[in-house]
């Protein structure tokens, strides 16, 4: 069993969770309970324990940076699991610079499954650490923003954040 630890941390933007093995970020989520996140963790295998680790502190100063608007890109080990599908998917998403949007059809052809964007869609809102994984920068081929875990607003705020709000308006 691979022991992880998680931190909850407030931000200006809601509470933060964030869990690290030895080997890289394993989870990572805004807004959600820490009990849910802890739950999560625990169904997925992980021996979970309260605390830090440097992959965690990494990731918070990361992470604040971004929120600030300053930093652009994560550089952090990943540790995830997930079928292959969704590593691939996973990957695809990573690809997204700063800015842009694509949609769950463009996700789906740089994976390599060009038919494959609705589970594509359901492989992008497994997302363990959305943000590092900019699940947020997927919207519909229509120019809708579709899911973020029912909080569209902190998808919104967070493509606000980053200046491509008004390049979703011009995908439809």
């Amino acid at each position: 069993m691979v022991t992880v630890y998680v931190h909850k941390v407030v931000t200006g933007w809601g509470p933060l969770n964030i869990a690290g093995t030895a080997d890289g970020l394993c989870g990572l989520s805004l807004i959600e309970s820490h009990s849910r996140f802890l739950k999560c963790l625990i169904m997925k295998g992980y021996d979970v324990r309260p605390g830090v680790n440097d992959i965690i502190v990494d990731a918070y100063r990361q992470l604040d940076e971004y929120f600030a608007g300053v930093r652009k890109e994560f550089r952090l080990p990943l540790d995830l699991k997930g079928t292959s599908f969704q590593l691939r998917i996973w990957e695809a998403v990573g690809r997204i610079p700063y800015g842009e949007v694509w949609s769950y059809q463009m996700v789906a052809e740089e994976a390599g499954y060009p038919r494959a964007y609705r589970a594509a869609g359901n492989a992008i809102g497994e997302n363990p650490v959305a943000i590092v994984i900019p699940c947020h920068r997927v919207v519909r081929s229509d120019g809708t923003l579709g899911g973020y875990g029912g909080r569209e607003y902190l998808k919104k705020r967070l493509l606000t954040l980053e200046g491509s709000i008004s390049k979703i308006k011009n995908m439809g």
